[in-house]
This record gives structure tokens, C-alpha cells and sequence, in this order.
């Protein structure tokens, strides 16, 4: 496994900021369990989930309760495991998206477990270069996790095909299934970190959670 930095636990277990030299009015923060009525608007907006085919496809009270449920036990189960990151994106102030830093369970690409980065922006922020750095903030926070970044996405979801080839990451067409949810995505990306032009992240660490 990749090696971690030294403060790599306060990633899952104290409140955090990040930014970039090159956005300065962008913010990326931790998101805890009192983010998620935040989070949930974004993610149940039908346009925001274009790309997405994967269930749940419809976000009524009921699955968005599940899924707010589901969100504090995985943040529980983080600060116990230290395997997944939940974002909030973050510009001039307003919340304008989300992102996530997941660990592909039983995947490991040369002996280094898998971590996969997935960004969800509004309509409004969109093609303005906002998706490239967001992306490539998070798979510079993923090495400091331990771990190989990688992102998947479907054929159809030219935005992040296009983020991906601004960040010079070789694309990989290849199907992959999930088990009680179909295909999951059609394109795979591995980021090589010796290719990878540095974006300067720098993380400010606050209380803990």
C-alpha cells in the first residue's frame, strides 16, 4: 500500500480545509453527518445526475431518509476504518457541489488498494474548469490517504471524460459490475502519480469531529 502521510487519520477524524493555488475562491471541507441535508439536495436533483444509472433513480422521502441514515454510519464506520472520504465543494461561500474518495473493496492495482474519486457539481458552476480542479484536489488528499487514485465513469459523462484528459490521465474502456447494482461505469482511470503535474493542494486541519 501506497504510504500514508503523518496526519493522515485526521483526514477521517478532524474537520478539514483544502484549497488551490490556482482556485483560491474554492474550498473543499470535510463533510461530517451535519452536512447532509446539504448534500442530499445535490445529489437528488435530477440534473445533477445526468450521467448516473445506477439506483437509486428516483429520490423520494423515503430513499432520501435511507440514504441520510446510510450516510452516518458510513462516517462511523470511517473514523473506525479510515476508507472512505465525503467532500463538500465549496466556491466564494456556496456549497456547489460534492465529491468523495471511496476504497474499491477487494480491488487492489499492484498490491495497492484502489481508492476512486467521484465529483458531482451543479448546472451553474459547470465548464468553467471548477470539475478539473476539484478532481485533481481529490486524488492529491486520496495519496495522502494511501492508496492509488483512480476514477470511473461512463461512456456518456463527457464532462468528467474531459476533466480527465485535462488532468493527462490515460483513458481505459473497460465495463465494470457491481454486485445488486449493475454496471457501474464503462471507463476506468488509473492516475500514475510519476505523470501527475502537482496541483498544490494545502490542507488546514480544525477540531475534531
Amino acid at each position: 500500500m501506497a504510504s500514508q502521510t503523518p496526519n493522515a487519520p485526521k483526514l477521517f477524524t478532524h474537520h478539514w480545509t483544502a484549497t488551490l493555488p490556482s482556485h483560491p475562491n474554492l474550498v473543499l471541507h470535510h463533510a461530517t453527518p451535519s452536512s447532509v441535508p446539504t448534500r442530499l439536495a445535490i445529489i437528488r436533483n435530477p440534473a445533477n445526475r445526468t450521467h448516473i444509472n445506477s439506483q437509486p433513480t428516483l429520490w423520494d422521502d423515503s430513499t432520501a431518509a435511507t440514504w441520510s441514515a446510510a450516510q452516518q454510519a458510513r462516517f462511523d464506520k470511517s473514523t473506525r476504518d479510515f476508507d472512505n472520504l465525503d467532500v463538500l465543494v465549496e466556491v466564494d461561500g456556496t456549497v456547489v457541489g460534492v465529491g468523495a474518495i471511496a476504497t474499491m473493496e477487494g480491488e487492489l492495482v499492484e498490491g495497492e488498494r484502489l481508492l476512486n474519486v467521484g465529483v458531482m457539481l451543479g448546472e451553474g458552476v459547470r465548464g468553467k474548469g471548477l470539475g478539473k480542479a476539484v478532481t485533481g484536489g481529490l486524488v492529491e488528499i486520496a495519496w495522502m490517504m494511501g492508496g492509488r487514485a483512480g476514477v470511473r465513469t461512463m461512456r456518456a459523462n463527457q464532462g468528467m471524460r474531459g476533466v480527465m484528459r485535462g488532468l493527462g490521465v490515460e483513458e481505459n474502456v473497460e465495463d465494470v459490475m457491481m454486485e445488486g447494482r449493475g454496471l457501474v461505469a464503462e471507463i476506468v482511470y488509473v492516475v500514475e502519480k510519476e505523470k501527475w503535474d502537482g496541483l498544490g493542494v494545502c490542507l488546514e486541519f480544525g477540531e475534531e469531529v
